[in-house]
């Protein structure tokens, strides 16, 4: 990955050695991914809701709208195509289980409605992270633009980050730690998850909860 957007930037040479069928890229935080291949590519744009571009990437793009996710129906998704043979393919599959209920739908259509305004309580309680941590972080770079889906940082270093994730597990914040490395030998992958961590972030988060867990974190 690049170790400034933590986006997928390149194949591995052991990857293309066994003659991939396709490549899967990933929006990372809703940060918009942007790859040059030869070969299919399907783009897992769980996070990317709102974006610009969305649906003119690859053969398709899929979002979600699980739980944790800026406008949630608890679960499904939607896929995003203009290829004929993917679009009639998922319209064969439909009467499958895809986890997502009328209510559900009808949820989302309504988050849909005050969707701008939780983007801006989200920006304005990143900003206070911003403005009341005091020991050295780096953020994500953004080439483009994001939903801040979920608002990551990384430390200068693993031993401060598992310090941060302690304090947190000690004081009753949750942790959260993205992503694992599904395989060894990518350096800039592996820095990056040694030294990120995920902060809380959504739109019932107040003030005081900013200033404690950013005490927490100024505390180490």
């Amino acid at each position: 990955i690049d170790p400034n957007t933590w986006l997928m930037n390149k194949i591995p040479e052991f990857v293309l050695r066994d003659s991939p069928d396709a490549v899967v890229i990933v929006d990372i935080f809703g940060n918009l991914a942007e790859f040059q291949t030869d070969l299919p590519l399907l783009v897992d744009a769980a996070h990317s809701y709102s974006l610009k571009g969305l649906g003119k990437r690859g053969k398709c793009e899929v979002i979600s709208f699980s739980f944790t996710k800026l406008i949630t129906g608890m679960q499904g998704g939607c896929l995003l195509t203009d290829d004929y043979n993917v679009y009639t393919k998922a319209w064969e599959l439909i009467h499958l289980s895809a986890k997502m209920l009328e209510i559900e739908a009808y949820y989302i259509l309504k988050q849909i409605d005050t969707y701008e305004e939780q983007v801006i309580i989200r920006n304005k309680l990143i900003n206070m992270y911003r403005q009341q941590i005091k020991i050295p972080f780096v953020e994500q770079r953004i080439p483009v633009e994001n939903n801040f889906s979920v608002y990551a940082i990384m430390f200068e270093d693993k031993k401060i980050r598992d310090k941060v994730a302690q304090k947190f597990s000690d004081n009753g914040v949750e942790v959260k730690i993205y992503y694992q490395p599904l395989v060894d030998n990518l350096p800039n992958t592996t820095n990056v998850f040694d030294r990120i961590l995920s902060l809380p972030l959504y739109s019932k988060l107040v003030e005081n909860d900013i200033e404690y867990i950013c005490n927490l974190i100024n505390s180490i």
